[in-house]
């Protein structure tokens, strides 16, 4: 693969102001994220959506555009979601067992 890019000799101002933009929106991101994990705000509601900390607090989840249905890892049920990034258990087992239900990670 083969990225053609105007050379010009000097930085293109707008680039780098939108590049700037972005590094510091994505700083916050990470500082969201690091306090939310290590203070845990939301922790009552957090439990009550069944997730631990990093997959609350992060969600820069990947997933592909496609309506995709898979099994919860423990009872079978089928599960639908909107993307490719799908949980490992449905809500139910992992309330009961003490499991994110979505990277499957004991609750803390």
């Amino acid at each position: 693969m083969h990225i053609d890019r105007k050379v010009t000799g000097e930085p293109d101002k707008e680039d780098v102001r939108m590049s700037t933009f972005c590094q510091k929106s994505r700083k916050n991101s990470i500082k969201f994220q690091y306090e939310g994990i290590t203070k845990d705000p939301k922790k009552s509601e957090r439990k009550k959506k069944a997730e631990c900390r990093v997959c609350f607090y992060s969600k820069g989840r990947i997933g592909g555009c496609a309506i995709t249905t898979t099994p919860c890892t423990i009872c079978g049920k089928k599960m639908t979601f909107e993307s490719t990034c799908t949980d490992k258990h449905c809500h139910e087992c992992a309330m009961k067992h003490k499991l994110c239900r979505h990277c499957g990670a004991e609750m803390d």
